[in-house]
């Protein structure tokens, strides 16, 4: 099978996220199978414009707003010679479209409803486009096509706008995850967060709620890691709280010392507004870690309420099961072991085998109406 994916960044780009990690999962392995992948994606600077990782072909063209038109370009004129049989979109927020140059049966990964998220991250005229785009234009070309969800919540809300044929495809997290209690300090409370520093995170929450957290339990620590544009506002939060000596900001990390800050913490807290899935809590879950976030889509899906963690539903609920799991070493253990047992259900060979299901179904639906 030769498969075209479509994803406005690859697994090296500096702002991957998420979305990156599950789309280089899922082509990684089916290149295993001795599919031909070929993935198209925005170019960055210091990139090459083509690349092969893990036997997947990366073609890069275009920035953040231009990379959809060279998609339509670039198919146009030379990729469409290579005859794919199937087209893989990967969609958060804006869609490829690419049903308006191309014939080929498609499936359409889409990760959540940006929504409102929008006016958080970018200006409000371009915002106020996006919404449209996403919930009226996408809606209307993508209602009938194969469309994967990556959890519940997603898959209601997208039906709630109309899609019709959705498939629910958890993603799947590294098996190199495993807990240490060796690792823990049994004195020091390690909170720790990971993943896209954005203002949609609400980051700038935990690192308040901190505040308080710190007046009970003077060491505590709180591990942030990972990169983004609000960065730099959280650390001019936490230098005007005084809150320097016990939160560490590590930016980006290795694979090995992601698994080093998780193993050596007691709990994860997320206060995103919302979510596609949670595959941060996942991993955490998996070196043993229980999790705490908001009662909102996607983070309901992934954590266990009162099995592996908390759903809470305001800031001053949030610090005070932090403060119970902190203070409760039993239940905090009970947790742990909960959090993992969760965890082992979910695997990106299962995601990857999954997703090829589903393009299989597609190809042959598309014979047939042929």
């Amino acid at each position: 099978m030769k498969i075209l994916a479509l994803n406005w960044r690859d697994i090296t780009h500096p702002r991957a996220g998420g979305a990156e990690v599950n789309v280089h999962e899922i082509l990684k392995r089916l290149s295993k199978q001795n599919h031909k992948v070929t993935l198209f994606c925005g170019y960055y600077k210091g990139a090459k414009r083509h690349e092969n990782i893990d036997g997947v072909e990366i073609i890069r063209y275009g920035n953040i707003m231009t990379v959809y038109l060279w998609a339509f370009i670039l198919y146009t004129f030379k990729l469409r010679k290579e005859n794919y049989d199937i087209i893989f979109e990967s969609i958060s927020g804006t869609p490829w479209m690419s049903m308006i140059y191309s014939r080929k049966p498609r499936v359409a990964m889409i990760y959540h409803i940006v929504g409102e998220i929008y006016f958080k991250e970018i200006f409000f005229p371009i915002a106020l486009i996006a919404i449209f785009v996403e919930s009226y234009v996408m809606p209307l070309f993508y209602k009938n096509e194969n469309v994967l969800a990556i959890s519940e919540s997603s898959k209601e809300e997208f039906y709630s706008m109309g899609f019709r044929n959705i498939n629910i495809i958890p993603m799947g997290i590294s098996k190199n995850l495993k807990p240490n209690t060796n690792a823990k300090n049994k004195n020091i409370p390690i909170i720790v967060h990971h993943g896209r520093l954005m203002n949609y995170k609400r980051i700038d929450i935990l690192i308040r709620l901190m505040k308080e957290i710190v007046r009970k339990y003077k060491d505590a620590q709180l591990y942030i890691f990972g990169r983004g544009e609000a960065e730099r506002e959280l650390k001019r939060l936490t230098k005007e709280l005084k809150l320097e000596k016990n939160i560490k900001f590590f930016g980006f990390v290795s694979e090995n010392k992601k698994l080093e800050l998780l193993q050596k913490s007691w709990i994860f807290v997320t206060p995103s507004y919302k979510e596609g899935w949670g595959i941060v809590v996942l991993e955490a879950n998996a070196c043993g870690v229980p999790a705490i976030s908001f009662d909102v889509p996607g983070l309901r899906d992934s954590i266990l309420n009162n099995k592996t963690g908390y759903l809470v539903n305001s800031e001053n609920e949030m610090l005070e099961k932090i403060l119970v799991l902190i203070k409760d070493k039993k239940l905090r253990d009970k947790m742990s072991k909960e959090a993992y047992k969760w965890s082992r259900n979910f695997s990106w060979d299962n995601t990857a085998d999954r997703t090829l299901e589903i393009m299989k179904k597609a190809i042959q639906t598309d014979k047939q109406l042929k």
